[in-house]
């Protein structure tokens, strides 16, 4: 539990649940000993028991506690997260309003997630604190025991359409931080997902954003085309960094690539994970 945060739940420890630092320096050594974890040693030596270190965590990390933890999930409440991403983030819908939605998390500590989930959702997120094996046990009983079927992610909102931005709308928009996390977020998707290629797909009416796993394309929801344009004909500039590059390195050719992609509007995007690999 919480394997990857040792120091972090060290500090946690010693701040918010107020152990003595020698108790805990203890117990970090036997941690290291029997390969466990901080949190389980801690909770195993009878220093704290489970829910007061969820509840320190929760205080650490600023984030909420769930004293209990639902046996099921609303199917309202559950068809608001993709069981993709639900397996992927290791998290479950807790609660929902118009612009917020709390998520119960297998690892609270996980900041890029919330950064992550916030684009994808178009909602403010926040992380709520439970023992993550019986949240991994929810997720599962909810979207099954494994990453389901590919799912497209949810669009980004804009409260513009695309006919009322003007060209200096779009140009300054298109550098903006959530344009530019939802490109990259759609590019860590297929890399993750072992895609061998990436397709943007500019029509009359439409913009689509299909990558292929095993042969199969799979499709996922674009955000606005004009701002999608703008931000791809912006990052047509990774072509002169890649040229820039001295010596080569796996940067430097994923840079090659994503310009590569970027500018082959009429024939799909040239694969983007592959320069990783």
């Amino acid at each position: 539990m919480f394997t990857q945060h040792s120091q972090a739940v060290q500090r946690i420890l010693e701040d918010q649940a107020g152990l003595a630092p020698h108790a805990v320096a203890a117990a970090v050594i036997a941690a290291e000993v029997t390969g466990g974890s901080l949190a389980e040693t801690v909770i195993a030596q009878g220093l704290i028991d489970r829910q007061g270190l969820f509840q320190a965590v929760a205080d650490g990390l600023g984030w909420e506690v769930a004293v209990e933890l639902p046996s099921v999930l609303p199917a309202g409440l559950a068809g608001m997260i993709p069981s993709q991403l639900a397996h992927r983030y290791g998290i479950a819908p807790f609660r929902a309003s118009a612009g917020r939605v709390d998520l119960l998390a297998v690892d609270p500590f996980n900041l890029q997630a919330v950064d992550d989930l916030s684009l994808a959702l178009a909602r403010e997120v926040r992380l709520v604190v439970g023992d993550p094996a019986a949240i991994t046990a929810l997720i599962e009983r909810c979207y099954g025991a494994g990453e389901g079927a590919e799912e497209p992610l949810p669009a980004v909102g804009n409260a513009q359409t695309d006919e009322e931005l003007s060209p200096g709308d779009i140009e300054a928009m298109a550098g903006q931080a959530p344009i530019i996390r939802f490109v990259d977020l759609v590019l860590t998707q297929a890399v993750r997902d072992g895609a061998s290629d990436i397709h943007f797909e500019p029509f009359e009416q439409e913009f689509k954003i299909r990558y292929r796993i095993d042969g199969s394309l799979h499709e996922m929801a674009p955000p606005p085309l004009a701002l999608e344009v703008a931000r791809l004909e912006a990052a047509t500039r990774l072509r002169a960094e890649a040229e820039s590059c001295s010596t080569p390195s796996p940067a430097c050719a994923a840079a090659a690539a994503a310009a590569a992609a970027f500018e082959d509007a009429a024939g799909g995007a040239a694969a983007y994970a592959a320069a990783l690999a």
